[in-house]
């Protein structure tokens, strides 16, 4: 049996059509970003090497 449990993010920084946060005592983000008017991507990421990268945890494309 899966148990979802609350996180708290705060607000990292924004910008044109993306948002970050950053999970509260964790070096983890999570990005929201439209990619075009028929793509919305959200990502997780985590520091590697002193950058962060991103891996695509869900991509949502509508299809006409």
């Amino acid at each position: 049996m899966w148990i979802a449990t609350a996180t708290r993010h705060k607000w990292i920084e924004s910008g044109h059509d993306r948002v970050v946060f950053e999970k509260e005592g964790e070096a983890v983000r999570v990005l929201y970003e439209k990619r075009s008017d028929n793509q919305f991507v959200i990502s997780i990421g985590k520091q590697q090497e002193g950058k962060w990268v991103y891996t695509i945890l869900f991509d949502f494309v509508r299809f006409k």
